[in-house]
């Protein structure tokens, strides 16, 4: 039995093995009665080894049987316990056997009677002097708290000392179990609600209190199990209530430390009005939030664990964290650390959502998240917690982008660069099978949060490692908050953001060259948003008089954008069309790819300026960035070495190249970006009509 696979002969074993026992109980002074029992149980012990629930069901299925089929009304388990029973001095209403085949008895009556023996007696302390004796009375009392009667799960609670000798886990995970159980029972109401209300609050004390005394080390566990019932709802009330009062009992530190409130004024528990509900979970909301903001890196990972067991519990971890963003504070600091801490445990409670489309939260205004959250825990008891997670954690990221937003006003001088959270942000947003539902906090993060939104978005306009869909995104982002300040119905316009966004045009040469269809689709769409930026902008700037200042206010440039707008579908289809229409656009020579009237609105002096412009912004970028724009432009021949950045550029990579080839300094070798750039420009040399000093250079270089 020990070696054979007997799985589906187990019920036939059993039936065989249990008539016997039964046939050799009703013999009178059987001398044989204990070399059977000692039989069955070693047979009854090698089938446990591997198959102990098809062991239970066939003795359990064999006692039903039996109970049907019973002539004289003798109790089988009684006629059984007397070959299984070795101790005859015990009574045999609490025999080991008579208690164990009566658990797993067929009528609950019966194995709720057998459990109130257990109470009664102390047998549990007889048994712990044998721990390898075959009935094993603890899992077989632990097996009751999963019955499906209610009656017979009450009967194995009001047993004590439980706790002291079962696996702590393993009668955890039974009341953990049983918690839920009763919840569901609960919310789903019916004739069984009233019985599961007792039993849970049976459950939870005795879960707490001998916890306390046993085994105070597994004090987190019961925490993590006690915190899904800690957000009080109007059919859970007595339950809930009695957690919150059981909690400050666990001894565990996040309670200890959390001002709770769990006592009601009202008469009867029954006509709390859902009023006085939200506000007890108002305050305990409060009380968390608080001692989380004072430690987040401390209890972050047990309140993400908790929030992953239930959708209540997450619920009242997301409500715990938004609470946490919105506390009026001096010292912004913890917010900040509390934003980047939180933040990949909020990813991953985004992706155990699924919303449903693409307005959720429309209406959650970022100036007005303190009744936001007033009203999110008003519907803690509605029935759709899926779709409450989402709206709250919808407005977490809102509540993340103002705490950024207040910190960069602080912090004027701060780099955006150093703060890691926003690029984590913005990534997130763009990357989001759900970004729909981030566009407004997209565009909100770049205008507001990173103190230089050029700065910040460049790179992701202009990095080689980066992949076309986060670009063609960020750049869609881009076009949006054109639209935003382009068509925005106030009359005062943020100019400053306005002229950053215009000063973004020379990085915006890489994108419209890009070999991906739908980059360029997208930089089309920020080329029409600058047009609209530069078309309201212009009489903002005419009025102030400050027209001349910039190459981008000037009228010319703004006919320079709508030229290439104009352009929009030759430009996303083809690759190749952008460096040939720009350059002819810029160069002293006239051609029939761009209109007569075009060279006519914008003079060579004012060509020479924007190109001047778009150089000078774009060779500071990456040597991949600085070799796109330069191919683009490379058309409009030698007057790119007009511009002093260009000389520069090249006289510095030409004298890396001679320092490397004499071998005078082998760190000085081009990166193989920086040789196309150099065999670019050379190339545009060895074109010109006209060699000046450049070429003289060369040949003496050479």
């Amino acid at each position: 039995m020990e070696t054979l696979p007997i799985k589906n002969f187990v019920e036939r074993i059993v039936r065989k093995v249990l008539g016997n026992c039964i046939k050799a109980s009703r013999v009178t002074d059987n001398p044989d009665i204990n070399r059977t029992g000692i039989w069955a149980k070693k047979i009854f012990a090698a089938i446990e080894k591997k198959y102990s629930c098809e062991l239970r069901d066939a003795i359990r299925k064999f006692l039903e049987e039996s109970e049907i089929n019973s002539v004289k009304g003798d109790s089988t388990s009684k006629l059984l316990s007397l070959v299984f029973d070795e101790s005859k001095s015990m009574p045999s209403e609490i025999s080991d056997a008579n208690i164990w085949f009566s658990l797993d008895h067929p009528k609950a009556v019966v194995r709720q009677s057998a459990l109130s023996k257990i109470a009664k007696s102390d047998i549990l302390k007889k048994n712990t002097a044998n721990p390898q004796k075959f009935i094993n009375m603890q899992d077989a009392i632990i097996r009751s708290l999963y019955d499906d009667d209610l009656s017979v799960v009450q009967a194995a609670l009001s047993i004590e000392g439980l706790a002291a000798i079962s696996s702590p886990r393993g009668l955890l995970k039974a009341y953990d179990d049983l918690l839920v159980k009763c919840t569901d029972i609960i919310h789903k109401g019916g004739s069984k609600a009233s019985k599961a209300c007792d039993v849970a609050v049976s459950c939870l004390e005795k879960m707490v209190m001998e916890y306390q005394v046993h085994h105070m080390e597994h004090a987190k566990d019961i925490a993590t199990v006690v915190f899904g019932l800690l957000i009080v709802h109007p059919k859970t009330l007595k339950v809930n209530l009695k957690a919150l009062e059981l909690a400050k009992k666990i001894q565990w530190d996040f309670y200890a430390s959390s001002p709770l409130v769990y006592e009601l004024t009202a008469p009867e528990v029954k006509n709390v009005p859902l009023e006085s509900i939200a506000s007890i979970n108002m305050k305990n909301i409060q009380a968390f939030a608080e001692t989380f903001l004072s430690n987040p890196n401390k209890h972050v990972e047990w309140l993400a664990d908790c929030g992953n067991r239930s959708s209540f519990s997450r619920t009242l971890f997301l409500l715990i964290v938004l609470q946490a963003l919105l506390i009026p504070t001096e010292v912004l600091d913890k917010q900040v650390n509390l934003c980047q801490v939180c933040l990949p445990a909020l990813k991953n409670e985004w992706s155990h959502i699924q919303p449903k489309g693409d307005c959720i939260g429309d209406e959650i205004s970022i100036d007005n998240l303190e009744k936001c959250i007033t009203e999110l825990v008003k519907h803690i008891f509605n029935n759709d917690t899926d779709a409450l997670n989402a709206r709250i954690l919808v407005c977490i990221f809102w509540g993340l982008l103002r705490v950024q937003s207040s910190y960069v006003k602080q912090n004027s001088m701060i780099d955006a660069g150093e703060n890691t959270a926003l690029d984590d942000l913005f990534m997130y947003f763009i990357t989001s099978p759900d970004n729909n539902i981030f566009q407004k906090h997209l565009q909100y993060l770049v205008a507001n949060c990173t103190g230089a939104p050029i700065q910040f978005i460049s790179k992701y306009l202009v990095d080689e490692g980066l992949s076309a869909g986060v670009q063609a995104e960020s750049l869609l982002v881009l076009a949006s908050i054109c639209s935003t300040c382009a068509l925005s119905e106030s009359s005062s316009m943020d100019e400053s953001l306005c002229m950053q966004l215009l000063r973004l045009f020379p990085s915006l040469i890489v994108p419209l060259s890009h070999e991906n269809k739908d980059v360029r689709s997208s930089a089309m769409k920020f080329i029409e948003g600058l047009s609209l930026v530069w078309q309201r902008l212009s009489t903002s700037v005419s009025k102030n008089g400050n027209n001349g200042k910039f190459p981008m206010s000037s009228p010319a440039f703004g006919v320079f954008l709508e030229s290439l707008a104009n352009q929009k579908a030759m430009i996303s289809s083809d690759a190749r069309f952008l460096p040939a229409y720009i350059s002819s656009m810029l160069s002293p020579s006239q051609d029939l790819m761009v209109p007569e009237n075009l060279h006519e609105r914008i003079d060579q002096p004012t060509k020479d300026a924007i190109l001047n412009f778009i150089l000078h912004s774009s060779l500071k970028l990456s040597p991949y960035g600085k070799l796109m724009v330069l191919s683009a432009l490379k058309g409009v021949g030698s007057i790119l070495f007009k511009a002093e950045e260009v000389k520069s550029l090249f006289l510095y990579l030409l004298d890396r190249r001679s320092q490397h080839q004499s071998g005078h300094d082998s760190k000085q070798i081009l990166t193989t970006h920086e040789t196309q750039i150099l065999c670019l420009l050379l190339e545009v040399i060895n074109t010109s009509v006209q060699q000046d000093c450049l070429s003289s250079y060369l040949l003496w270089v050479c």
